[in-house]
């Protein structure tokens, strides 16, 4: 069967960004927009709970436990985590960590962003089982996407689709297919790695974009001194 998955979510419990939506809430959403596997990538925390994930599952959705951990100052997603993932901070932490039982993914690898991976993908790539696309992109530019696209060519990495939501309205709007024999934290694991899997990226409106990025500036400035703080 085909199922709808997005795998990178923030979550009221992350660390590094003041976001209202609970666990709860992102199931809700998320069920409602049709989609039947989530993960909750909160940012450096691992913040799993299976009270919550059993819910979902009364609700036909699939929570898998994961975490948006910072491998050498860059984010990397890692799905079926454990709170052991909270302390990785190398590529090779992070190799002696990854498992066939785990998926790691680079996030908007060239988003013109701080903490994404950039170059550390392909002097990497090893250690990556997919990489993601994102629908923040501009309608006379995605750059960022396409290089995104020819670096997954170039290692045969499946390409992935998450929306990074900060926000319930964003659930729904992008997603990656995955075919699954059954709905399964092992079975999407598998079907990731093996390559079973669509990216389905539809490019967030003008308006949506001006409105993330203008509620996201103070809570980037907000990362950057709690980070500062804990150095």
């Amino acid at each position: 069967m085909i199922i709808r998955a997005d795998l990178h979510i923030h979550s009221c419990e992350d660390p590094l960004d003041n976001l209202p939506q609970t666990v709860e809430q992102i199931v809700a959403r998320g069920a409602a927009r049709g989609l039947q596997c989530l993960a909750i990538t909160n940012h450096l925390r691992f913040t799993w709970d299976e009270v919550a994930a059993a819910a979902a599952r009364e609700r036909g959705v699939l929570l898998i436990p994961a975490i948006e951990a910072r491998i050498e100052d860059a984010d990397v997603i890692i799905l079926n985590a454990d709170a052991q993932a909270a302390a990785l901070r190398t590529y090779d932490e992070l190799r002696a960590y990854r498992t066939p039982a785990r998926c790691v993914i680079a996030p908007h690898p060239f988003y013109p962003l701080t903490h994404s991976v950039h170059g550390a993908l392909e002097r990497h790539h090893d250690v990556f089982d997919a990489v993601e696309i994102s629908p923040f992109y501009l309608p006379w530019w995605d750059g960022f996407n396409a290089r995104a696209r020819r670096v997954a060519a170039r290692y045969g990495l499946p390409l992935v689709c998450n929306t990074d939501a900060h926000n319930l309205w964003q659930l729904g709007q992008s997603w990656t297919e995955i075919e699954v024999e059954e709905l399964s934290v092992q079975h999407v694991i598998a079907a990731l790695r093996a390559g079973r899997c669509r990216p389905v990226c539809r490019r967030m409106g003008l308006a949506h974009i001006f409105w993330f990025w203008l509620r996201g500036t103070l809570r980037w400035h907000m990362r950057e001194l709690w980070e500062k703080g804990q150095k």
